[in-house]
């Protein structure tokens, strides 16, 4: 572990990478209210699949989208672009549902709309920082002359789980502030009568504006990372040349 961390604290392109993993945990908090929504608010838990169709249907065909998209831009544009796009569809979700977050009719079609660009964007989050992390493997065999790719993918998945436990934390900490309480007969988080805030307003908040811009934070990072365009082909010709002259040079002393 303490490998680990001294490996991303030499690599400053990685170490950018996961600061944004980890602030993104902000974002991450959504997923914990999606069901506490449904149940108190539409009173459905089974609307959340029908929700989620057509986003599950356009996070596939996004995979092979991506080659399109980095003929553009760069990788760090197009990380930054879908963050910005999807935050703000879930804006205009929240808006147009704010005074109608209790109606079936009318949140449903929103939350399919927030479901296929929430699907698009996290399927160029899944694949795309991972690409970003192999090229900081370029940098650091540029750098020290050693390349280490288990080492910068233990650190991908240490930090993976990291996040994923820490905005489940998060989002259970948040439950009783906004007037959650378990009921006894159910074992559900029903709304507590006694609570001195709209709870109902406030899950709908939390599943739609609130993740969106929190999650916007995790784009800091990105404004100081600079391995990409002329100075990432430079690192990788150097790198490529560098791997030709000593299998060259192997080749003669073996002969």
């Amino acid at each position: 572990l303490s490998e680990c961390f001294a490996f991303m604290f030499k690599n400053k392109p990685l170490l950018l990478i996961m600061s944004s993993n980890l602030i993104s945990v902000l974002g991450g908090i959504g997923g914990t209210f999606s069901v506490y929504y449904y149940y108190n608010v539409l009173g459905v838990n089974s609307l959340s699949l029908l929700a989620g169709l057509p986003g599950t249907l356009t996070g596939w065909i996004t995979y092979p989208l991506m080659s399109i998209l980095e003929k553009r831009w760069t990788s760090r544009q197009i990380v930054v672009r879908m963050s910005l796009m999807n935050a703000a569809v879930t804006a205009l979700v929240f808006l147009l549902g704010f005074k109608h977050y209790d109606k079936i009719g009318v949140v449903m079609p929103l939350f399919m709309i927030q479901g296929v660009f929430g699907a698009i964007n996290g399927s160029i989050q899944a694949v795309i920082p991972t690409k970003m992390i192999s090229e900081t493997v370029d940098y650091m065999e540029y750098k020290t002359g050693k390349r280490n790719e288990g080492m910068a993918f233990s650190v991908l998945t240490f930090m993976g789980k990291l996040t994923g436990t820490l905005a489940t934390a998060l989002g259970t900490a948040l439950i009783p502030v906004v007037g959650l309480v378990r009921d006894s007969a159910s074992e559900m988080m029903v709304i507590s009568e006694s609570s001195p805030i709209d709870t109902k307003f406030w899950l709908w908040a939390l599943v739609t504006i609130i993740p969106a811009v929190l999650g916007l934070l995790n784009l800091i990072p990105y404004k100081f990372y600079d391995l990409e365009g002329e100075k990432l082909t430079m690192i990788q010709t150097e790198v490529q040349r560098r791997r030709e002259e000593a299998s060259v040079k192997m080749t003669k002393e073996e002969a």
